[in-house]
C-alpha cells in the first residue's frame, strides 16, 4: 500500500508491458496503412476486396485502441489494465486453439507470453502503482 503523498513509481514490469503494447500498436497501424497503400499504388489492376479493406481498417483501429490502453496502463489506470487483461484473455484462447490444432510453437508463445505479461501487471509493486488510480 502506498502511504506517501506522491504516487507510486511505475514498476519496471509495467513499463515493459507498456513498451511492448506501444510497439505492437505501431506495428498494427503500420500494417493497416501499408495494406491500404498497397492497394492505392498497385499497378496490377487488382484492387483490394472488401475483406482486405476491412482487415486494414481493423488493424488501424486495433492499433489506436492499443495505444490508448498502453497510455492508460502507463498512467496507472485500473480500467485500462482490466480492459487489456480481457483482450489478452482472447489471445490466450487463440494460443490454446493453436495448440489444439498442432501448432505447438505458435501456441506456446501465444499462450505463455500473454500470461506472463498479465502477471507483470498484477505483481505487488504493480498493484501499488494501480491502486493510486
Amino acid at each position: 500500500m502506498n502511504t506517501s503523498a506522491s504516487p507510486a513509481h511505475r514498476p519496471a514490469g509495467v513499463t515493459g508491458v507498456v513498451a511492448i503494447l506501444y510497439i505492437v500498436a505501431f506495428l498494427n497501424l503500420l500494417a493497416g496503412v501499408a495494406l491500404l497503400l498497397t492497394d492505392a499504388f498497385s499497378d496490377t489492376g487488382n484492387p483490394l476486396g472488401d475483406f482486405e479493406v476491412f482487415v486494414a481498417v481493423l488493424l488501424i483501429v486495433w492499433g489506436i485502441l492499443l495505444m490508448a490502453v498502453a497510455g492508460g496502463i502507463g498512467r496507472g489506470s485500473n480500467f485500462s489494465r482490466l480492459l487489456w487483461v480481457v483482450l489478452m484473455a482472447f489471445e490466450v484462447l487463440a494460443g490454446v486453439s493453436s495448440l489444439v490444432q498442432g501448432y505447438i510453437g505458435v501456441g506456446l508463445v501465444a499462450t505463455l507470453l500473454p500470461l506472463f505479461l498479465m502477471y507483470l501487471v498484477f505483481t505487488p509493486a504493480a498493484e501499488a502503482f494501480f491502486s493510486t488510480d
